[in-house]
Parts: structure tokens; sequence; C-alpha cells
């Protein structure tokens, strides 16, 4: 006991103080590729933030305080989520107390501008999710900041591919119907009138495919990475159709960011830390 607590001590001496520009830039221990994604993202949100309140009918045209609230809130979603998605693919259990944010800010930008499955998704699935996340990454960590990733077998991951084909058929299908629309948004409610059947398989595809990828985060598979590029894919084209810059920006980086967890997260397939 004596041994160990004096081996505590010698570490936390040997580690060293931070310099105060480090408690500014809180990034400064990321790699570079993760830094240059995050600056990117975070200096193309703030300038379309920006530009957002020059010509707000881009975002909303018929109400111009939701334009408002949808500039403001997206970019509270873009910056908080881009932290959450970095940390994940680095397998930091902070992802979570980001990911928190980030799912209730996104659910708002998403009921705002009709998005059905994503506002489920995010406030229904994903908000409750992140804490399960954090119970089960802290319990399973050895250091209480990091996990060591579980892998699938082919036929297991086989067989969650076809159900999450099914399933997002099926949702599709009800997210097309005037009644169930109507249900949440009220009879006032207009079906899109650009590109009607990619709206619904793509907000088919974020819930089914969000709920899937996030159960599997919180249970450490490393192939959600892929289920996360297939929804990054659908978030593009969904926010691509019903506009929305700040999480297209999003969208975007987050794509780039799963192709990056899908590296780090296989490359540990050859440490024995990777359980299966």
């Amino acid at each position: 006991m004596v041994d160990t607590i004096k081996s505590v001590e010698t570490n936390q001496q040997l580690k060293p103080k931070r310099k105060w520009w480090q408690y500014i830039y809180i990034i400064y221990d990321w790699t570079i590729f993760e830094q240059v994604l995050f600056l990117i993202n975070l200096a193309l949100a703030i300038g379309f933030f920006i530009y957002g309140f020059f010509d707000l009918d881009s975002i909303f045209k018929d109400d111009q305080t939701k334009a408002y609230a949808i500039n403001c809130i997206s970019l509270v979603a873009n910056v908080t989520n881009i932290f959450s998605i970095i940390l994940g693919a680095k397998k930091k259990i902070s992802t979570f107390t980001w990911g928190l944010i980030a799912c209730a800010t996104l659910g708002v930008t998403s009921f705002l501008q009709g998005a059905t499955g994503s506002w489920i998704l995010y406030w229904v699935v994903q908000m409750p999710l992140q804490l399960v996340g954090i119970y089960n990454w802290r319990k399973h960590s050895t250091n209480k900041v990091d996990i060591a990733p579980k892998s699938m077998k082919w036929w297991h991951f086989l067989i969650v591919a076809i159900c999450i084909a099914g399933f997002i058929s099926l949702f599709s299908w009800v997210d097309s119907l005037p009644q169930f629309q109507q249900a949440w948004y009220g009879k006032d409610y207009v079906p899109p009138d650009k590109y009607p059947i990619a709206i619904y398989i793509s907000d088919a595809g974020v819930l089914v495919l969000g709920i899937v990828a996030m159960t599997m985060m919180t249970l450490r598979y490393r192939e959600q990475w892929i289920l996360w590029f297939l929804l990054d894919v659908c978030c593009i084209v969904l926010w691509s159709i019903n506009f929305n810059i700040q999480i297209l920006i999003m969208s975007i980086a987050a794509l780039i960011n799963a192709i990056y967890g899908l590296i780090v997260w296989y490359l540990a397939s050859h440490n024995k830390n990777v359980q299966k």
C-alpha cells in the first residue's frame, strides 16, 4: 500500500504542470489532424453563424424569430458535437458529456425544421444512452478516462445490417404518411416539395442508424464507426435539402471523423486490449 501511494505521488510530481495558455487552448494535446479538423469546423461554424444573421431567409423564410433561434442553437450544436465525436474517436469517456449537450441542441434544431426522425433520435434515444455510455465506459476503464474497444463477429454484424435496412424501409414509409407528420406538427403541416423521397429515407436512416450506432458505442464495439459513416451520409443528404449550413458543416466534419475513428479503433485490433 505504501509503495502504491509513493508511486502515485511520484507520477503526480513527474506530470508537467499546464501552462496558462493550455487552460484556454484545451485541445493542445490532440493530434495535428484532430486540431485541424476541429479548428476548420469551428471557423466555418462561426463564419456562417455571423453570415446567417444577414441572410435569415436562407434559414427559415416565414419566421425570422425561428430563424434566429435555429442559427444560434445550430452553432452550439455544431461545436459541442465536434468535441463529442473527436473525443469518441480518441476513446475518451468525456465524449458522452459533450454528447449530452449536442443531443439536446440538435434535437431542438431538428424539431424546428421538421426532421422528425432526427429529433426522436437525439431526444428520446441518444440522450439517455449518453448516460448509459458514461456508466459502461467508466465500468470497463482502468483509468476512468479511456477504454479498450470490442469487436463483433462478421455474421453478427451482417444480421445487424439486414435489420437496419428493414427498419429504415419501414420508418421511411411511416415518415411519409401525412397523418404521422400532422400528429407532431399540426394540421398546417406542409409536406416537403423538394426531393421528398430522399428526405424520408435520409431522415429514417438518421434515426435507425443513430439508434444502433449509439448502442454499439455504449457497448464499445469498433464496428460502430461504419454506421456513423453511413449516418453522416444521411445527414448530409437531409440537411442539404432541409438547408441548415451549420448542421451540414458539422455532418461533413463528422463524416471525416468517422473515417478517422474507424482507422483508430481498427488499428487497436493489433493491440491485446481489443476484446471479442
